[in-house]
């Protein structure tokens, strides 16, 4: 999302449905064709029930860099009461997203185009917020969290998702991902508390975290 470089260079394996390092753009019918091999392991509907278990069914759920809707659309079954907005830089992704929801059914999603250092929401107008691949490939991830804390309600939630350094010979160079002892202090440091960690499945390092404020609406609650 940051322009001609960070979010716009993503997995050259397609992790997560991202863009290829060293390309500008990426053809979005290319990387849906690896969401078969990528569910194999990595299925979001079920990483996405467990990181959002006991925040009920209702809320403003934004997915920053959704690429081809890998995940914003499985949050959108997931939460079929929940409003999920997929923001993406790259127009082509957004109205893949857009169709691919249609095709679907799935009256709950917006697809819109932005930059994650500069969400096109509101401040405090979304409940939960996803970076999922996309985090490591931003050229300031700390100003991406702070952007995420401006539209987060306080006590918000924040999901991430990323592969862990050595942990696969797949996806992103293994010296521009995180450790997540690093990534827990990048959280951290962004004004988060930290509220959960999971190592896995496979190399997947996962947190959830709840913005600073006083207690708000969780992704879920109607």
């Amino acid at each position: 999302m940051p322009t001609g470089d960070g979010q716009g260079e993503r997995s050259r394996h397609g992790y997560g449905g991202r863009h290829e390092h060293g390309h500008g753009a990426f053809d979005p019918e290319h990387l849906r064709r690896h969401e078969a091999e990528r569910r194999a392991w990595m299925a979001p509907e079920a990483l996405l029930g467990e990181m959002l278990a006991g925040d009920g069914a209702g809320g403003v759920l934004v997915d920053v860099g959704a690429g081809t809707g890998f995940f914003a659309l499985a949050a959108a079954r997931h939460l079929p009461f929940a409003r999920v907005v997929a923001v993406d830089r790259q127009a082509d992704m957004v109205a893949h997203v857009r169709e691919r929801a249609r095709g679907e059914g799935l009256g709950n999603v917006e697809a819109v185009q932005g930059e994650a250092e500069a969400l096109p929401l509101a401040d405090g107008s979304a409940d939960a917020a996803l970076f999922s691949m996309v985090l490591h490939d931003i050229s300031r991830p700390e100003r991406a969290l702070a952007e995420a804390a401006r539209v987060l309600r306080p006590g918000g939630r924040l999901l991430l998702v990323e592969l862990r350094p050595g942990a696969t010979d797949k996806g992103p160079p293994p010296e521009i991902l995180f450790e997540p002892h690093r990534l827990d202090a990048l959280v951290e440091g962004s004004g988060y508390a930290i509220n959960r960690r999971w190592h896995g499945p496979g190399p997947l390092y996962r947190l959830k975290a709840r913005r600073s404020g006083a207690e708000g609406d969780a992704v879920g609650k109607a």
